[in-house]
């Protein structure tokens, strides 16, 4: 004797534009499509529609050990209070020093602000806390380092920015925001640095083909920076600029900055610089994402993730 097994097809999710639905769609875009929101959308647009336009996140439980965002907040909300008075220097190995003195001081305070009832003196918490710290001070250590050879200009931290999109076809308000953590100059050439507390490696952040960027998730972080530098430019409107942008991320440090590029070939040569001309591409694949987000004929429909 067998048993008889009933195979369960799963269906694929398709949330329809209704008139309601893509007003909500129309009040998001007035009040802002952020990176990390757009890159939901590029991951499942079922996300997108239930955490980004509903508002619905999975349940918070209390936390007993630290959770993954927690963690994120207090390392970036750290550095900001540790470099804040280094806004506007250049960066020396004395200054650098002076606030390696207060890192301790600093992320036992911020985790005391975020995470209020977690106990850091045992356990889980205790590891996270001596973590947070051994990230910050490796960071700083490196700055120390890199300064023998190179000047770092310290520009403006945990900067917000909002700027309004003129996209063809859609007659409402568009606005695209966001928070840069840091901007600097790297010997003369402003940098847009984003940090990651996660782990994110250099083929995240290098492009061949444009096209990967609104359909490829783990091209997502060199979407999003294209998008901070999107922005960055527009508030710059006059500067003639030629930037780069990158991500610091602590957990794979030994890499370095990973600094966005676009190569013509895997091995061949890599161009770091965000001029006009590459924000100017950008902007157009920019602009056919979010008109397919606002097109009321084109449902949301769940991907495989």
């Amino acid at each position: 004797a067998t048993p008889t097994i009933q195979p369960i097809a799963k269906e694929i999710e398709q949330i329809a534009k209704t008139t309601t639905l893509t007003q909500l769609i129309r009040e998001k875009a007035a009040k802002g499509f952020s990176p990390s929101s757009l890159s939901n959308y590029i991951r499942n647009p079922i996300d997108f529609y239930k955490q980004n336009l509903l508002n619905i996140n999975e349940v918070m439980q209390v936390e007993e050990t630290l959770a993954p965002n927690t963690f994120g907040t207090i390392v970036h909300d750290s550095l900001e209070e540790l470099y804040t008075p280094l806004v506007g220097t250049t960066l020396t190995k004395e200054s650098l020093n002076d606030i390696r003195k207060n890192v301790t001081t600093s992320v036992a305070r911020n985790f005391e602000k975020t995470y209020k009832e977690g106990n850091i003196s045992s356990g889980k918490n205790y590891i996270s806390f001596h973590v947070i710290l051994k990230y910050i001070q490796t960071f700083i250590d490196a700055e120390i380092t890199a300064i023998k050879d190179h000047s770092i200009k310290i520009i403006a931290l945990e900067q917000s920015l909002s700027v309004p999109l003129e996209i063809a076809g859609l007659d409402f308000p568009i606005t695209l925001k966001g928070k840069l953590d840091r901007v600097d100059e790297f010997d003369g050439v402003t940098r847009i640095i984003d940090y990651k507390t996660g782990k994110v490696e250099r083929r995240n952040v290098e492009l061949m083909d444009w096209d990967v960027l609104t359909e490829d998730y783990q091209f997502s972080k060199a979407f999003q920076l294209l998008c901070y530098g999107l922005m960055f430019f527009k508030m710059h409107p006059a500067d003639n600029l030629t930037i780069q942008a990158g991500i610091i991320s602590l957990k794979n440090f030994a890499d370095g900055t990973l600094l966005f590029a676009q190569k013509e070939t895997a091995r061949g040569p890599k161009n770091h610089l965000i001029t006009n001309e590459v924000i100017s591409d950008f902007e157009q694949l920019l602009g056919q994402l979010i008109t397919e987000i606002c097109n009321a004929d084109i449902p949301f429909t769940e991907k495989e993730v």
